[in-house]
C-alpha cells in the first residue's frame, strides 16, 4: 500500500492564519494524525472538515521532543528562542508597538512566567546552549532553504 504523507502546520491561535492549501490538504486526505484529537478536532470542526483524527501523541514520554522553539521578526531575524524552561530575547521590545532595544534578556519561564525578571548575568551554560540551538538551525537552513516571502502557495524550490 503506497501512500503520501503531508505535513501540515496549524495556527496557534487564528484559525484565519491557516493557507488555502493546508485547508485543502486537511479536506482531502484519509486520516489526520495529531498531537491532540480534541484541539484538531476542535479546528477542524470550525473548517468543516470531517476528516477521521489519529492520536499521535501517546503521553508516555518523560519530556518533550520540542526541546526548543525559535522566534522570528521580519526581515528573517531571530529575535528570541525558547529552550526547555528558558526564554532567551537577542533584542527587547517592551511593548509591539514599541522601540526595539539592542539588549539581551534570559528569564526562566519556570519561575518567572510572566518575564519580569533578567537572569541573564547568573546563567552562562543557558546562554551557550540557547546560541547552539540557533547554530543548528542556521545549519539546517543551509540544507534545506527557507521560503522566501511571498513566494507562491505550492512553493517549488528552485532545482539544482
Amino acid at each position: 500500500m503506497s501512500g503520501t504523507l503531508f505535513l501540515v502546520g496549524t495556527p496557534i491561535g487564528n484559525l484565519g492564519d491557516l493557507t488555502d492549501r493546508a485547508r485543502r490538504t486537511l479536506a482531502d486526505v484519509d486520516l489526520v494524525a495529531c498531537e491532540d484529537t480534541r484541539r484538531t478536532g476542535r479546528l477542524l470542526a470550525g473548517l468543516g472538515i470531517k476528516t477521521r483524527l489519529l492520536s499521535f501523541f501517546e503521553g508516555k514520554g518523560e519530556k518533550s521532543a520540542r526541546d526548543s522553539f525559535i522566534y522570528f521578526a521580519p526581515p528573517g531575524e531571530v529575535r528570541a528562542v525558547k529552550w526547555r524552561d528558558w526564554k532567551l530575547h537577542y533584542v527587547w521590545q517592551e511593548e509591539p508597538t514599541g522601540p526595539v532595544e539592542n539588549e539581551m534578556r534570559l528569564f526562566n519561564l519556570r519561575s518567572d512566567p510572566k518575564e519580569e525578571t533578567d537572569v541573564k548575568d547568573f546563567n552562562p551554560g543557558v546562554l551557550a546552549a540557547v546560541d547552539a540551538v540557533v547554530g543548528e538551525f542556521w545549519k539546517s537552513v543551509e540544507r534545506y532553504p527557507l521560503i522566501p516571502v511571498g513566494a507562491p502557495d505550492p512553493y517549488t524550490p528552485p532545482g539544482p
